[in-house]
């Protein structure tokens, strides 16, 4: 992404299509968004797509396309209330 992070906590483990993600608060150090220069970035690949960074204010993260809409509903939610202790889990249903 083009900054350097220090990483606070992980906040959530989404699963879906047999896969596992980890979504982990952090804290920007250093360096400027959206000036990474790593492989996404590169070429379209067909079966890992490319990275396009975006950076959004809290109260438009409902307004945008975020998957899972789980995420988006709980990253708005604990940024005003406090982030629990342990990771939050998301089973994502195909649709």
């Amino acid at each position: 992404m083009g900054i350097l992070v220090e990483i606070q906590q992980k906040v959530a483990e989404v699963f879906f299509n047999g896969n596992i993600q980890y979504y982990f608060l952090a804290e920007k150090i250093s360096g400027e968004f959206g000036t990474g220069s790593g492989e996404e970035y590169g070429e379209y690949n067909p079966i890992h797509g490319t990275y396009k960074p975006l950076w959004m204010p809290l109260e438009e993260v409902l307004k945008n396309n975020v998957v899972p809409s789980e995420l988006a509903e709980i990253v708005l939610r604990f940024s005003k209330e406090g982030w629990p202790a342990q990771p939050v889990t998301i089973i994502e249903q195909k649709k």
